[in-house]
């Protein structure tokens, strides 16, 4: 199943998939019942920042920026408050966003959820359909499951003895509490289901004794958690290094160099250098390198690219709001709507689905999807130029390989592109993972470093920020150091640029006071491996 709280629906056939691609089927099985067009559209972030700005434009001044009420509508959907019941500074311009999306026949990816609730509170024989479809329901990391998607598990497996419910979870990995998550849902799932057996997985089999003991003594200081025993059941492994660097970039130069080192050079000249380790290296795709916020890639990046080490870089954001992936995909929104007849924003529905845009039948008598061209076809005549930035034709060669199965189905590829995260794209082989820490959750890699470990970026408190969940950002720490197999490496830097500002942080916390056999701590850059002359005869 996938992460997130991902809904496995056992039928027939059995289906796997997460709560909004369940909401989705649901509110297009029943659109009518769910007051909305038999061909509504998906309206996708960067859609959704367009509609939300122009409702924000005409309300005259407000004291929210158009960022804070797209958060704020967000948390409210996920903890299903209705605009007449929100903040007052809110509920105007939420009531004048829900009227627009209406005028438009459209819905945003937190209604998909949202909605299905009300549609199976409000329409018994919706209901009654989908209790007969989800006999058996397996819901996964269900620490992190919101007020919606609770309402919705609840609706579609109530207690009783004729429920077929597994949940699973782990609530030390409970790190989405920013998307409205509530991990003590998971610590209710006894109570909400008197007859439920628990099952404590209490083994671990991906980290090495070092990994696991240093992970769980930092995860065992959280206030009033319960004890949880983790055995770890392979080899004991090196103990965990921490490397305590000037500034960002002498931290991206040691990640880069210690990455050298363990793929035995990434250059003829690397050994020569002393930045190549002897004998089998590992390959680049056994390498992640995790981050707390997306800015602190940059430099690791540039430091990757300039000593010839190939990465993927790779966040928990929606897919469609890479910006080169927005501007593709606002193209062929603008391409369909100039091409239908229902004008609207941001999808003309019946154009958008492939289908006949006037109510005269086309003369060949042929399903009017056929009559256009395939997505991934037409995603290529609207980016004409895209070999001339490296970027936008990486995005373009992704939109169009995921189009592909799509056919002509334009409405079916855009209500993907709105549902799919960076997380759900397959990792490239042979280049370095460089991820969020949210983004490599249910990853596993032999060799992990967790980049700035340092008070103000975990836990995360910088001025210029709200303060995050000080207990979260430890259960996120826990989750970035259970991705190491075999070898981990912690990295801070005593003062870092960010946001055009400078700031000189202590060490991590969680850190603090950690039995010496635990954790090895350097605070002076690594020396240097002595060069030694390359022997062209080998």
């Amino acid at each position: 199943a996938l992460s997130r709280g991902a809904l496995r629906v056992h039928s027939l056939p059995q289906k796997t998939g997460c709560f909004h691609a369940l909401g989705l089927e649901l509110l297009r099985a029943h659109a009518a019942a769910a007051g909305l067009p038999p061909h509504f559209a998906i309206l996708d972030e960067a859609g959704r920042q367009e509609l939300l700005a122009r409702v924000h434009d005409e309300a005259g001044e407000c004291a929210l920026s158009v960022g804070r009420v797209a958060s704020a509508i967000s948390a409210a959907k996920a903890a299903l408050v209705a605009p007449a019941d929100a903040a007052p500074e809110l509920a105007i311009l939420y009531a004048a966003y829900e009227k627009a999306l209406a005028a438009a026949g459209v819905v945003d990816f937190d209604d998909l959820v949202a909605r299905a609730v009300r549609l199976l509170e409000t329409d018994r024989a919706a209901l009654a359909s989908a209790r007969r479809r989800c006999r058996h329901l397996l819901v996964d990391e269900y620490q992190d499951i919101n007020a919606a998607q609770y309402r919705l598990v609840r609706l579609l497996a109530p207690p009783g003895p004729s429920t077929n419910l597994c949940a699973v979870g782990d609530p030390d990995q409970a790190i989405y509490g920013f998307r409205g998550a509530d991990p003590s849902y998971f610590g209710r799932f006894a109570t909400d289901y008197p007859g439920a057996r628990t099952l404590a997985l209490a083994r671990n089999y991906r980290s090495v004794a070092s990994v696991v003991r240093l992970a769980t003594a930092v995860i065992e200081r959280t206030p009033g958690r319960a004890p949880r025993p983790l055995r770890p059941l392979a080899a004991r492994g090196s103990k965990v290094i921490r490397q305590v660097l000037a500034d960002e970039r002498a931290e991206a130069d040691f990640i880069a160099a210690e990455i050298e080192a363990q793929v035995a050079g990434t250059s003829f000249l690397s050994m020569d250098a002393g930045r190549a380790a002897d004998g089998r290296g590992l390959a680049f795709h056994q390498i992640a390198v995790l981050v707390r916020l997306s800015a602190q890639a940059d430099a690791i990046e540039e430091a990757l690219d300039r000593s010839g080490i190939p990465c993927h870089r790779r966040g928990d954001d929606a897919f469609a709001s890479r910006p080169q992936v927005a501007d593709i995909l606002a193209k062929l929104r603008r391409h369909v709507d100039d091409m239908g007849t229902l004008a609207g924003f941001p999808y003309p529905p019946a154009m958008v689905r492939g289908e006949q845009s006037s109510p005269t039948p086309h003369a060949t008598g042929q399903p009017a999807q056929a009559q256009f061209p395939p997505v991934a076809d037409l995603l290529a005549t609207l980016v004409p130029d895209a070999a001339a930035d490296p970027r936008c034709l990486r995005a373009l060669d992704l939109l169009r390989a995921f189009a592909v199965p799509f056919g002509a189905d334009a409405a079916a590829f855009l209500s993907e592109m709105a549902l799919a995260r960076e997380t759900d794209l397959q990792h490239p082989p042979q280049k370095v993972a460089l991820l969020t820490l949210h983004a490599s959750k249910g990853l596993e890699f032999p060799l992990v470093f967790i980049a700035g470990c340092e008070d103000g970026i975990l836990p995360l408190r910088l001025p210029w920020l709200p303060p995050a969940d000080l207990e979260e950002e430890r259960r996120l720490l826990y989750v970035g150091m259970t991705r190491a197999q075999h070898r981990l490496i912690l990295t801070a830097a005593r003062r870092r640029s960010l946001a055009g500002r400078t700031v000189e942080n202590r060490p991590c916390p969680f850190l603090d006071d950690l039995p010496a056999d635990l954790l090895v701590t350097s605070r002076s850059a690594p020396r240097r491996r002595k060069a030694r002359q390359l022997s062209l005869l080998k």
